[in-house]
C-alpha cells in the first residue's frame, strides 16, 4: 500500500513522459532548488507552491510558481544559465494550501530526495482531502518515482514501490 507512483505525468501527456524529463533533466544545468531560489529572487516575495522542469519554445526552462497573497508571481528560469525568461502575475489564490504548510517546498525535496535519490522533475504543493500534500516527481535511473510528503508533519507517505514496466519508452504514452 505505497503511497509512491511511477510512469508519466497523470496529464497523459509526452510533457510527463519519463524520457522526456530525463532528457531535459539532462541538458538543465541547474537543480529545482536553484530554480526556486532564481524564482523567489525574480517575484520577490511570496512562498513557492509548485516547480516544474518544462520546455519553452524549444527551451528548457523551470516553472516555479509562487503564492503572494491571494495572488500568484509565475516566474519562467533557463535551465541552463538561471536567467529570467518571462514573469507575470495572475489571480490564482494558493494562500489557503500554503497557510496550511507547515515545510517549504525546498524542505519537502529535501526530504524526498533523501527518501529516492534522483533528479527533481517536478514539486507541487496542493490539497488533499483538505491537508496539505507535497508531490515530488524524481527522475532516477529508467523512472519517474512519485514521492508524497505530508504537508503538516513533513513525513513521507508510503514506502518506494517501482512497478517494472515503468522503463524508458521512446513513444508518448497516454
Amino acid at each position: 500500500g505505497a503511497r509512491l507512483g511511477v510512469g508519466p505525468s497523470a496529464r497523459g501527456t509526452c510533457r510527463g513522459d519519463a524520457g522526456a524529463w530525463k532528457a531535459m533533466r539532462e541538458k538543465a544545468k541547474l537543480s529545482m532548488v536553484e530554480a526556486i531560489e532564481a524564482g523567489r529572487t525574480a517575484c520577490g516575495e511570496g512562498v513557492p507552491y509548485h516547480a516544474e522542469l518544462e520546455t519553452d519554445k524549444g527551451r528548457v526552462v523551470f516553472s516555479i510558481d509562487i503564492a503572494q497573497g491571494a495572488k500568484t508571481c509565475n516566474a519562467v528560469i533557463d535551465a541552463t544559465d538561471g536567467k529570467l525568461v518571462e514573469k507575470d502575475v495572475d489571480d490564482d489564490d494558493h494562500s489557503k494550501s500554503v497557510s496550511a504548510a507547515k515545510p517549504t517546498l525546498v524542505a519537502a525535496i529535501g526530504t524526498a530526495i533523501a527518501f529516492h535519490p534522483g533528479k527533481v522533475v517536478e514539486a507541487k504543493l496542493s490539497r488533499s482531502a483538505e491537508k496539505p500534500l507535497f508531490t515530488v516527481r524524481i527522475v532516477s535511473e529508467d523512472q519517474v518515482v512519485i514521492v508524497e510528503i505530508d504537508g503538516v508533519t513533513g513525513t513521507v507517505l508510503g514506502a518506494p514501490s517501482v512497478a517494472p514496466e515503468t522503463r524508458f519508452t521512446e513513444s508518448c504514452r497516454v
